[in-house]
């Protein structure tokens, strides 16, 4: 499947760095052309490949087949077709990382501690050896204020209501 060309952005806060190709379309399309790079960015030694990352400078991949499973306690969620998708995204990146000569650092982002953690269990130590290939999974607020190349939002939702 073909990914889809659209971003979606939780708080403008955070877009503080991100690249060129980004930055264009979130200012022609959000906050009344309000964002701007940090001045980190504008360095010449920040200058970062983001043309050769797998899936260009943004992607958004619908899971349809997902179906989303409430913990014991009936208020926290886990899908796990969502976290088949993510850590194959994972797998994909690191193969093409493995050919690149650059680091990457990739962030599992999910509003739900039981999705978070169903991740974290699958994932395992599988990447921790590999240096300049960084893979870490945390709820929203666990990144809150950092920056890193690839960033997958798990969702877990997946029903009729949204």
């Amino acid at each position: 499947m073909d990914p889809l060309r659209i971003l979606v952005i939780d708080e403008a806060a955070q877009l503080v760095e991100m690249n060129a190709n980004c930055l264009i379309m979130l200012k022609a399309s959000f906050y009344k052309k309000q964002i701007r790079n940090g001045p980190n960015v504008k360095e010449v030694n920040y200058n970062k490949n983001y043309e050769d990352l797998l899936f260009g400078s943004y992607a958004f991949l619908n899971v349809a087949d997902g179906r989303e499973v409430l913990d014991d306690k009936g208020n926290n969620r886990r899908n796990m077709v969502d976290v088949a998708v993510v850590l194959h995204l994972v797998q994909r990146h690191f193969k093409h990382w493995e050919t690149s000569s650059q680091s990457l650092s990739i962030w599992i982002i999910s509003p739900y501690s039981s999705q978070v953690n169903a991740i974290n269990n699958r994932l395992g130590n599988k990447y921790t050896s590999c240096h300049g290939f960084d893979v870490r999974v945390k709820s929203i607020d666990g990144f809150e204020g950092e920056e890193n190349d690839v960033i997958i939002p798990s969702t877990v939702r997946a029903n009729n209501k949204g």
